[in-house]
């Protein structure tokens, strides 16, 4: 699937460079149910807004 420029431009930010531009979150971001994303560029310390993931059974 091709991106647009104007998606690229606005999340530079989470995509990872290479041949395909994929939306890459900070780890503790993917395990949270929270729609607050992180970009996997940064280094979490602490979250108070972090709510983990319920599992299912």
């Amino acid at each position: 699937m091709k991106l647009s420029k104007k998606f690229i431009e606005e999340n530079i930010f989470y995509l990872k460079t290479g041949k395909r531009h994929r939306v890459c979150y900070d780890e503790l971001c993917k395990s949270c149910e929270n729609e607050c994303k992180q970009s996997y560029k940064i280094t979490a310390i602490a979250c108070p807004a972090y709510k983990p993931k319920k599992k299912a059974g």
